[in-house]
């Protein structure tokens, strides 16, 4: 998030010097704010990124258990068969 932030402060900070006409003040404000949008967003990604693992994981070991059910399953019904 640090580097994200570093980022749009130097793509931004021509612009907001402009508007600001350089007060260190005014600059900090302006930064602040940027600050401020982008902790929510960071949250809001870092959130719907761990769903998706969380979902992406559950249907992985549901498959593999799916398959282990199917592999026991014909073990035992080849078992049985012998008998």
């Amino acid at each position: 998030m640090l580097m994200v932030f570093e980022f749009l402060n130097l793509v931004l900070h021509p612009f907001l010097g402009n508007i600001t006409n350089h007060t260190p003040a005014l600059m900090l404000l302006g930064l602040v704010c940027i600050a401020g949008l982008l902790v929510p967003l960071h949250h809001k990604l870092e959130k719907w990124a761990t769903e998706k693992l969380v979902e992406k994981n559950k249907r992985v070991r549901l498959e593999m258990a799916r398959k282990t059910i199917e592999k026991l399953g014909g073990e035992v019904d080849g078992e049985a068969k012998n008998d």
